[in-house]
């Protein structure tokens, strides 16, 4: 079926989304719990004078799956989004490397700006997708 130009539009300007399996999450964040988690400092995209500070997890790469069910690794970053959607519809979005699991349940930061933290338990996760939100945070060097 032949795209419509408008659908060309979108695809173009769309941020590639990839796909973990709920499992394959899980086992991935094997070891990685609120202990573990670093300080960390990023760029504050809107003040270049100011630093974001929080503790991060450690994990470098992160397996995914794309769109053709190709296996890819991705690079942790700020800008990582982690969409996760719930066995009863509901989504929640976190950023990558805030992310932990501890007692049976997934915390992470929401909103850095607005210190926004959040959880769910692992149980109830029925999709996990991450993409890149391109988001002009940069880790502190």
């Amino acid at each position: 079926m032949e795209k419509t130009i408008l659908q060309k539009i979108l695809s173009f300007f769309s941020l590639p989304t990839y796909t973990i399996s709920p499992e394959s999450f899980v086992a991935q964040f094997q070891g990685i719990d609120k202990v573990s988690l670093k300080p960390i400092s990023i760029s504050n995209p809107t003040s270049h004078f100011t630093r974001i500070k929080y503790l991060a997890n450690q994990i470098k790469k992160i397996e995914a799956v794309d769109k053709n069910s190709h296996r890819v690794l991705l690079d942790n970053s700020p800008a990582l989004e982690v969409r996760i959607t719930r066995t009863n519809g509901k989504r929640t979005i976190f950023f990558f490397d805030t992310m932990y699991i501890e007692n049976g349940h997934v915390y992470g930061i929401k909103s850095r700006l607005m210190n926004l933290y959040g959880n769910l338990p692992v149980a109830e996760i029925a999709k996990v997708e991450i993409q890149n939100g391109r988001k002009r945070f940069r880790y502190d060097k």
